[in-house]
């Protein structure tokens, strides 16, 4: 059986997911559309604003509590969704996000405290992993 790597919209909404986005995520170059809503997700990679294809991003609901990236997809007010992620600061002003203060970016680099509570499950991390890793 021939596995699939070429996907252009990828649906994890409401399944349970903890911890931080995986960053082999970011090897699905063609994905459009991402969804990882009503999770709880605590961490966003940068390089997920890398991603040439994504146009429409949907982290509402999770457990967000750091600086909102600005590049890429993350600069698209009108396709990213970040409801209800209630310490999530920063990010293009569209987005009406509160700013960061300088107190929560220095707790942001030197505590871990909170990201150590945080991991992903690993079906859905082996499922991206093994997917990812068919890219290259």
């Amino acid at each position: 059986m021939r596995t699939r790597t070429n996907y252009q919209h990828l649906f994890l909404q409401n399944n349970f997911l903890n911890g931080n986005i995986p960053i082999s995520l970011t090897h699905l170059k063609g994905l459009d559309t991402l969804d990882l809503s009503g999770n709880n997700i605590c961490q966003i990679p940068k390089s997920l604003g890398d991603m040439p294809l994504l146009n429409s991003l949907n982290l509402s609901f999770n457990s967000f509590g750091r600086e909102m990236p600005t590049n890429g997809a993350f600069a698209n007010a009108s396709e990213i969704y970040v409801q209800g992620n209630a310490d999530l600061c920063g990010g293009i002003p569209e987005l009406h996000l509160p700013p960061c203060s300088l107190k929560s970016t220095r707790k942001q680099k030197t505590s871990h405290s909170a990201a150590s509570y945080c991991y992903l499950s690993r079906t859905c991390r082996l499922f991206i992993t093994l997917h990812a890793s068919n890219l290259s």
